[in-house]
Protein backbone atom coordinates (compact mmCIF):
# COMPACT_ATOMS: atom_id res chain seq x y z
CA UNK A 1 0.00 0.00 0.00
CA UNK A 2 2.01 2.82 -1.29
CA UNK A 3 0.56 6.31 -1.19
CA UNK A 4 1.69 8.63 -3.91
CA UNK A 5 1.29 12.37 -3.44
CA UNK A 6 1.21 14.18 -6.74
CA UNK A 7 2.98 17.30 -5.49
CA UNK A 8 2.00 20.44 -3.68
CA UNK A 9 -1.64 21.39 -3.95
CA UNK A 10 -2.84 24.98 -4.17
CA UNK A 11 -4.50 24.91 -0.73
CA UNK A 12 -1.22 23.69 0.78
CA UNK A 13 0.78 26.66 -0.52
CA UNK A 14 -1.54 29.70 -0.58
CA UNK A 15 -2.27 31.57 2.63
CA UNK A 16 -5.41 33.72 2.50
CA UNK A 17 -4.94 37.36 3.54
CA UNK A 18 -7.94 39.36 4.77
CA UNK A 19 -7.91 43.14 4.67
CA UNK A 20 -10.28 44.82 7.13
CA UNK A 21 -11.01 48.53 6.98
CA UNK A 22 -13.16 50.68 9.25
CA UNK A 23 -16.36 52.04 7.70
CA UNK A 24 -16.61 55.81 7.50
CA UNK A 25 -19.13 58.45 6.50
CA UNK A 26 -22.23 57.34 4.64
CA UNK A 27 -21.39 53.65 4.84
CA UNK A 28 -21.12 53.83 8.64
CA UNK A 29 -24.46 55.67 8.90
CA UNK A 30 -26.17 52.99 6.79
CA UNK A 31 -24.87 50.18 9.01
CA UNK A 32 -25.86 51.74 12.35
CA UNK A 33 -29.12 50.86 14.06
CA UNK A 34 -31.18 54.02 14.55
CA UNK A 35 -34.72 54.96 15.49
CA UNK A 36 -37.32 55.96 12.90
CA UNK A 37 -37.66 59.62 11.94
CA UNK A 38 -40.73 61.72 12.75
CA UNK A 39 -42.09 64.80 10.96
CA UNK A 40 -44.96 67.16 11.70
CA UNK A 41 -47.68 67.08 9.04
CA UNK A 42 -48.62 70.51 7.73
CA UNK A 43 -47.82 73.90 9.17
CA UNK A 44 -48.53 74.29 12.83
CA UNK A 45 -47.98 77.98 13.55
CA UNK A 46 -50.99 79.18 15.55
CA UNK A 47 -53.23 77.72 18.27
CA UNK A 48 -56.70 79.28 18.63
CA UNK A 49 -58.47 76.80 20.95
CA UNK A 50 -57.69 75.11 24.27
CA UNK A 51 -57.53 71.70 22.60
CA UNK A 52 -55.12 71.28 19.70
CA UNK A 53 -54.77 68.25 17.48
CA UNK A 54 -51.30 67.65 16.11
CA UNK A 55 -50.57 65.11 13.38
CA UNK A 56 -47.23 63.40 12.78
CA UNK A 57 -45.85 61.03 10.20
CA UNK A 58 -43.25 58.34 10.72
CA UNK A 59 -40.81 58.99 7.85
CA UNK A 60 -39.47 55.42 7.64
CA UNK A 61 -40.94 51.99 8.30
CA UNK A 62 -39.60 50.01 11.26
CA UNK A 63 -37.05 47.48 10.02
CA UNK A 64 -33.96 45.56 11.05
CA UNK A 65 -31.90 48.79 11.04
CA UNK A 66 -34.66 51.21 12.17
CA UNK A 67 -36.23 50.72 15.57
CA UNK A 68 -39.49 52.23 16.95
CA UNK A 69 -39.41 55.66 18.62
CA UNK A 70 -41.54 56.82 21.58
CA UNK A 71 -41.95 60.56 22.07
CA UNK A 72 -43.44 62.78 24.77
CA UNK A 73 -45.36 65.63 23.09
CA UNK A 74 -46.25 68.86 24.92
CA UNK A 75 -46.69 72.61 24.57
CA UNK A 76 -44.17 74.73 26.46
CA UNK A 77 -43.39 78.32 27.36
CA UNK A 78 -39.61 78.10 27.25
CA UNK A 79 -39.18 74.98 29.39
CA UNK A 80 -42.39 75.45 31.44
CA UNK A 81 -45.19 73.01 30.65
CA UNK A 82 -48.41 74.79 29.56
CA UNK A 83 -50.38 71.74 28.37
CA UNK A 84 -50.74 68.10 29.20
CA UNK A 85 -47.94 65.82 28.04
CA UNK A 86 -48.84 62.85 25.86
CA UNK A 87 -46.75 59.83 24.89
CA UNK A 88 -46.94 58.52 21.36
CA UNK A 89 -45.13 55.49 19.90
CA UNK A 90 -44.15 55.29 16.25
CA UNK A 91 -43.75 51.57 15.55
CA UNK A 92 -45.33 50.91 12.16
CA UNK A 93 -43.52 48.50 9.84
CA UNK A 94 -45.93 49.28 7.00
CA UNK A 95 -44.65 50.65 3.71
CA UNK A 96 -47.89 52.65 3.32
CA UNK A 97 -47.48 56.27 4.41
CA UNK A 98 -51.14 56.49 5.49
CA UNK A 99 -50.61 53.70 8.03
CA UNK A 100 -47.62 55.54 9.54
CA UNK A 101 -49.61 58.67 10.51
CA UNK A 102 -50.39 59.33 14.17
CA UNK A 103 -52.14 62.21 15.91
CA UNK A 104 -52.34 63.51 19.45
CA UNK A 105 -54.65 66.05 21.13
CA UNK A 106 -53.07 68.45 23.59
CA UNK A 107 -55.16 70.38 26.12
CA UNK A 108 -53.82 73.73 27.31
CA UNK A 109 -54.01 74.20 31.08
CA UNK A 110 -56.91 76.47 32.09
CA UNK A 111 -56.55 79.81 33.82
CA UNK A 112 -53.50 80.97 31.87
CA UNK A 113 -53.13 84.15 29.83
CA UNK A 114 -51.12 84.02 26.63
CA UNK A 115 -49.39 86.84 24.79
CA UNK A 116 -50.24 86.49 21.09
CA UNK A 117 -46.92 88.09 20.14
CA UNK A 118 -44.78 85.69 22.19
CA UNK A 119 -43.38 82.42 20.85
CA UNK A 120 -44.40 79.18 22.52
CA UNK A 121 -43.16 75.73 21.53
CA UNK A 122 -44.43 72.32 20.54
CA UNK A 123 -41.75 70.12 22.11
CA UNK A 124 -41.02 66.50 21.21
CA UNK A 125 -38.83 64.59 23.70
CA UNK A 126 -37.50 61.04 23.47
CA UNK A 127 -39.28 59.01 26.14
CA UNK A 128 -36.34 56.72 26.89
CA UNK A 129 -33.71 59.35 27.78
CA UNK A 130 -35.76 62.62 27.90
CA UNK A 131 -33.57 64.33 25.28
CA UNK A 132 -35.23 66.85 23.01
CA UNK A 133 -36.03 65.45 19.56
CA UNK A 134 -37.61 68.58 18.04
CA UNK A 135 -38.88 72.03 19.05
CA UNK A 136 -41.36 73.86 16.81
CA UNK A 137 -42.21 77.51 17.50
CA UNK A 138 -45.83 78.68 17.41
CA UNK A 139 -48.17 81.42 18.65
CA UNK A 140 -51.09 80.93 21.03
CA UNK A 141 -54.02 83.28 20.33
CA UNK A 142 -57.07 82.07 22.27
CA UNK A 143 -59.88 84.63 22.07
CA UNK A 144 -62.32 82.86 24.41
CA UNK A 145 -61.18 80.37 27.03
CA UNK A 146 -62.99 77.06 27.03
CA UNK A 147 -63.15 75.64 30.57
CA UNK A 148 -64.61 72.26 29.56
Amino acid sequence: ARYYHGGAMLQEIVIPVLTVSEMKGKHLEKSEINQVGISLIGTYKKIVTNISRVEFIQTDAVSERLKPRTLKVSLRDGNDLISDEKMITFDSASSSIDERKKSVSLTIKTGQKFDNKKEYYLVLRNADDDTEYDRISLIIDIAFANDF
